[in-house]
């Protein structure tokens, strides 16, 4: 008799351990199935904004021309600016990282418009990254650093240094597509 109940026992033990097996095996499979759904739903490019209106204040700061020449010190500063600015540009074009990756050119509020005002609306929706580059006249490479893009002035910068047009744009596009720098160990 004794047998009998144990036999009873250890068979209704063994079925329901199968079946809080069942049960979380089916929990395992639902948290891996809406995970899998979760990184296999469509997202919108990452943003890179060129801050151009900090950028120009920064370079503009940055250099004391004399009062009798300050109009073509200045504007000989604002061309160097505009030229590097057209080579971002055109890194942005070539640089295979920046495939997938939207660049805004940001004027400030008085200077966006159009489109590019829609786009700026658009990826501060969505999370963007904030470009700020310090340019100096005739130095092989520029500072710049980059952020996550809010309207607070006081976020630290996620990434910096100094770099020409090519690497710079390598590196930020980088950062945008994984959303933060890689650590490589």
């Amino acid at each position: 008799m004794f047998d009998e109940v144990e036999e009873q026992v250890s068979s209704a033990e063994r079925a329901s351990r199968r079946w809080v097996l069942i049960v979380v095996a089916l929990n395992v499979a639902i948290v891996g199935l809406v995970l899998l759904l979760w990184n296999l739903r469509p997202r919108g490019p990452a943003w890179v904004v060129y801050d151009l209106a900090s950028s120009r204040a920064a370079t503009l700061h940055d250099y004391f021309c004399a009062p009798e020449i300050r109009a073509a010190c200045q504007k000989e500063v604002l061309d160097g600016e505009a030229g590097f600015r057209h080579a971002l540009l055109q890194a942005f074009d070539e640089v295979p990282e920046c495939r997938g990756v939207g660049f805004i050119i940001d004027e400030g509020s008085e200077g966006n418009t159009g489109e590019t005002a829609s786009l700026l609306s658009m990826a501060k929706k969505r999370g963007y990254w904030r470009l700020k580059v310090d340019y100096h006249v005739g130095a092989a490479g520029q500072s710049f650093d980059l952020r996550p893009g809010t309207d607070k002035p006081t976020d630290r910068a996620v990434f910096g240094g100094e770099a020409d047009a090519r690497q710079m744009m390598s590196s930020v596009c980088d950062i945008a597509r994984h959303n933060g720098p890689r650590i490589y160990w």
